[in-house]
Formats: C-alpha cells, structure tokens, sequence
C-alpha cells in the first residue's frame, strides 16, 4: 500500500509537469494518431472475426446468449464503425430480433440501441473535447418497444433488489444479486433513459440502496489526490478519504418459512478493481437521475463520501496490468470499468495517475499484429471500449468533487 508522505510528495512534481505547446505544436498529436489506428486496427479485426449470421460466438455465450454479438456491436458503434456497412447491419438486425433473457446480453443489447442512434455531432464534440448538450435519441417505433420491452425483463428479474445469474433449470437455488449484473442494469436503465424509456424513481433508489451497502464498511484512511480544472490549468490536491472498495457479492437476507437467515458471500470474496469501479459507476449514474429528488436530498453526502472512498481504494491498489484484488481473466473487463467510472465521476485522475493515459498506453503496447488484444473478442470489445472513451457522461449536479 502507498504512503500518504509519497503522494504529498509527488503532487507537486504534477503541478510543474503540465503539458505546454511549444512552437504551436501539440505534443500529444502523436499518441492521439496512436490510439485512433489501433482503434481502426480493432475494427478491422472484430469485423473480419462476425460469423456469416450476423454474430459473434464467445465460449460465455451459455451464460448470456447473444451478449458477445451486442458487445462487439456496441464497440463497433462507438468506435464510429460505418453504420451502414454489412458488418453492423447483419448484427443490428440479428439483436432487435431477439427476446434476451439474461441481463448481460439484454443490458448491452439496449446500450447497443442507444449507440446506434448517437448522433454525429456529439461524436464530434466528445472528440474536440467540448461539453456535450442534453443528449437526445431519436428511435424508431421498434427500437423503441425493443429497449421498453427489455427494461421490463430486467426490472422483472432481480433478485434480493438486485441482478444475477437465474436459478437453476429445476428452478433450485438463491443466487442473490452480484455487482457485475446490477452495473450492467444500471448501465442498461441510464442508455434507456436517455432513449425516452422511464425508469421510476422508486426503482433508482432501491438499487441505490444496494449499491451503497454493499461498499466495504470501512477502510484505512489515505490522502486521496484529486484533481480540479480542465486542460493547461488542471491542478491536483489531496483531501482525506476511506478506502473502501466494492466486491462481486453481499450478505442478503433470506426467509425460509417463518424464520430468516443471512446468506454470506465466500469467504475468497474480496474487493476487487473491476468491482470497485463497478460501485463507483453505479453511483454516479443513479446521481444523476435522482439529483433533482427531495427523496435523494439526504443522501447526496454519503454517495460523495462513497465515491470519494472507491476512488481512494483504487488510488491505494492502482494498477493498470492487473485487475488489483479480482481474476486476471477479467482484466480488460477491469479497463472498461476504469474507463466508466472516470467518465462518470468526471475524474481525471485516479491518486497521481491520468488513468487514461497510462490505460491507453498499455492497451497500445499489447494490441496484436491482427489488431486484436489477447486474440480475443471480447478483450478487444472492451479495449476498443476504454480507448475511445466511449462512456457518455452524467450530470453530477450538486454533488461536489
């Protein structure tokens, strides 16, 4: 774990260490030009690897049938992949056809909708770097009772107010809800509202509810670096924080006849980076449908404490090799979470570190020579992900930095 003094120390060398444009020249026009060619580079590989039917194939497709096929999708909408190209017509048609069942494939397939109806402009302003205006999709009568119809399937399906993976065929087992699910309903319910599909305020408080109990309860205290400002006149300083970081599951309650008893997670279940940004990305999107409740008002202080003691957990285990404290299968899985919680939580850095340029840095150094990282679909969808920041961001009105 890093010594509060080593950040204290290191704060003022990123002061003096600002970028500047000498002779006009822009310093990072090279690592821009780096990560928009391995961004083709992805593209190219993700297209080339779509069966004949429209889809991907992916060894997890038992447990979330069609969510490899609306991942890379939504990598390729992002990516600003030409919609109009055989490659994401094919694949586009294949996921309104389908009635998804499982909250991975249902939450990315809504998020994929959303993507396609971006319109260009707000590309263009994310890339130039200017605020984005209220966003506003425009759906068809189809995409629109496909994403409704979804939502409902998702609100339908949680378990203990969250979301995991069904029972067993025989209809045996309490599996709770894991944090991996939930984010990606909340994910799903954010895209949906932005598409005209209304989430009800009751239903964002009570996975607020979850989400917050489900943070560790306490951590050792850190100075948690922070930064202010944008560009040339960016800063950072430090304030105290909790670290606390989130894990895959829970303790939740459970009636058996008359009687209750809680159900504990393992004992191996520990926070993890993938989870922690998981929380943190949560958080952020439930602020911003809620900020306006007089029901929310109370809790403003504790998400901003929250947030603020994810960001120190991740400050004290930074890592962007790894995913610190979670499977090392899941590590690019751990990278689009990074990306989501910065955007989100409109952090720039995570402790001293701009988390997108070191993440960014060692995607660049690992892509393949087929322009794929790990030979893989899914560790490239989620690279692609992370390099274009794909993450729309949030209101965070009146919760404070």
């Amino acid at each position: 774990m890093r010594k509060a003094a080593f950040l204290f120390l290191l704060v003022p060398v990123l002061l003096s260490a600002a970028p500047s444009r000498a002779g006009g020249k822009d310093p990072d026009r090279e690592f821009r030009a780096r990560v928009d060619r391995a961004i083709t580079k992805g593209c190219a590989y993700l297209a080339a690897a779509q069966s004949p039917d429209g889809t991907w194939k992916s060894p997890y497709d038992g447990k979330w049938p069609g969510g490899a096929t609306a991942l890379c999708l939504l990598a390729l909408l992002t990516s600003e992949y030409n919609v109009w190209s055989d490659t994401v017509q094919k694949a586009y048609r294949y996921v309104l056809a389908q009635n998804f069942t499982r909250t991975y494939s249902a939450a990315l397939a809504i998020m994929a909708v959303e993507a396609r109806r971006i319109p260009p402009e707000e590309f263009k302003a994310l890339r130039e770097g200017r605020k984005v205006p209220k966003p506003k999709r425009k759906l068809t009568r189809e995409e629109k009772a496909f994403v409704a119809r979804h939502v409902r399937m998702l609100l339908e399906g949680r378990q203990h107010d969250a979301w995991g993976y069904p029972k067993d065929p025989n209809g045996q087992g309490d599996w709770g809800g894991d944090l991996s699910n939930t984010q990606y309903a909340v994910l799903a319910f954010k895209s949906a509202a932005r598409c005209g599909v209304r989430i009800e305020e009751e239903d964002w408080l009570r996975i607020l509810r979850i989400v917050l109990n489900a943070q560790e309860k306490k951590g050792p205290r850190v100075r948690l670096v922070v930064g202010r400002g944008k560009g040339p006149r960016s800063s950072l300083e430090t304030r105290l924080a909790e670290a606390r970081g989130w894990r895959y599951r829970w303790p939740y309650s459970v009636k058996v006849g008359a009687s209750t008893s809680t159900v504990n997670p393992p004992p191996n279940d520990k926070p993890s980076g993938s989870m922690t940004t998981a929380g943190i990305s949560c958080l952020a999107i439930i602020h911003s449908e809620l900020y306006r409740s007089r029901r929310y008002r109370n809790k403003i202080r504790r998400v901003a404490k929250a947030l603020d003691d994810g960001f120190a957990w991740l400050q004290e285990h930074w890592s962007v090799t790894e995913n610190p404290g979670g499977r090392r299968a899941w590590h690019y899985y751990y990278l689009y979470g990074l990306e989501r919680a910065g955007v989100l939580a409109d952090r720039k850095w995570i402790g001293p570190h701009d988390w997108y340029r070191e993440g960014a840095e060692f995607l660049l150094d690992r892509q393949g020579v087929n322009g794929s990282w790990q030979g893989d679909i899914l560790s490239t969808s989620f690279a692609l992900l992370f390099l274009k920041r794909s993450t729309r961001p949030v209101a965070l009105t009146g919760l404070g930095r």
